[in-house]
């Protein structure tokens, strides 16, 4: 009997916590205050560059939309080491024709 108690407390100290955390950000912060701006500055060329990703699958008159709320950041890091100035940012982004999202295997 002592066995089975010992087993059982065992097993719910270490069996995870099943909680459900989300992972984006519901309040406002200095980090995610520097995301947006850092977005907003990149939108131009990001939404540049998935024109040229679109343009021969798609008609000449239709150009994908960039939102920053539709934008993450993956990774980021410094190509010339420690307080170099020239990053390599990799982004995830989900693109919208201005109300649907856009597939990218057309």
């Amino acid at each position: 009997m002592r066995k089975v108690l010992i087993v059982f407390i065992l097993s719910l100290v270490l069996t995870p916590s099943f909680q459900h955390s989300s992972a984006k950000s519901t309040e406002d912060s200095e980090e995610l205050r520097l995301q947006d701006m850092l977005m907003n500055m990149l939108a131009p060329y990001i939404e540049k560059d998935l024109t040229n990703f679109y343009y021969p699958k798609i008609s000449k008159e239709f150009s994908p939309h960039v939102t920053p709320w539709k934008i993450d950041v993956i990774e980021t890091r410094r190509v010339n080491g420690f307080r170099g100035f020239i990053l390599e940012i990799t982004f995830e982004i989900e693109p919208t024709d201005g109300g649907h999202n856009i597939p990218y295997d057309l």
